[in-house]
């Protein structure tokens, strides 16, 4: 499906555009991530199987335990454009075909050293992070299936999150965001220090053995 232009935003580059300050506040707090090594492994040519289970596992160790924060109280209006958002089922579902499933999911460890998200704004600072990962999920799903072939296709839950419709959920979310948020500077703040944390704690966490 292609991305309906009417929900694509034309985000003017100007500090009331909430979008726009995220992307760019958050560069460098991004780029560190990106650079983690569990990351960065899965374009490595001797990339393993067991090594993307790991990932998948920490994944769902951070989603499970950053996503009911986030959800929590949120209106009814916007828990109808957020809650289909969630990643946490396809990481499990992910996991259950990699063989993690049952008691070994419940027992798989959580991630406690969370951002604190004690307002809407820093709520929506936090889920930026999460949804902005479906976009390089893209990406890594490809490099995925050039990597194991046909064995890996039902096992792309969490970065297949949205298949052909990403752009325009991702457009959807921009239109969110900017309603919400886009002129007020106080909000904003808060957005932007929710989300430069929440980067720098997925990357802590992906770090622990």
């Amino acid at each position: 499906m292609k991305p309906n232009q009417d929900m694509l935003i034309p985000l003017a580059e100007n500090k009331s555009s909430v979008m726009v300050l995220l992307k760019s506040e958050t560069s460098t707090a991004h780029r560190q991530l990106e650079r983690n090594r569990s990351l960065s492994r899965l374009f490595q040519s001797d990339y393993s199987i067991l090594e993307y289970q790991e990932l998948i596992g920490k994944f769902y160790g951070f989603f499970s335990a950053i996503e009911p924060l986030i959800f929590n109280d949120v209106k009814i209006g916007n828990s109808q454009v957020l809650r289909h958002r969630s990643k946490t089922a396809s990481l499990a579902s992910d996991l259950a075909l990699l063989g993690v499933n049952g008691s070994m999911l419940t027992a798989s460890p959580c991630c406690e050293n969370l951002p604190l998200l004690d307002s809407f704004a820093r709520r929506m600072g936090a889920f930026y992070v999460l949804e902005g990962s479906t976009l390089g999920g893209r990406i890594i799903s490809k490099r995925l299936k050039e990597h194991f072939g046909e064995s890996i296709l039902d096992k792309l839950n969490y970065y297949q999150s949205y298949g052909d419709d990403l752009m325009t959920e991702w457009a959807a979310f921009q239109h969110f965001m900017a309603n919400h948020f886009d002129g007020k500077t106080s909000e904003i703040t808060e957005v932007v220090s929710a989300a430069t944390e929440t980067f720098s704690c997925l990357d802590s966490w992906l770090q622990k053995a």
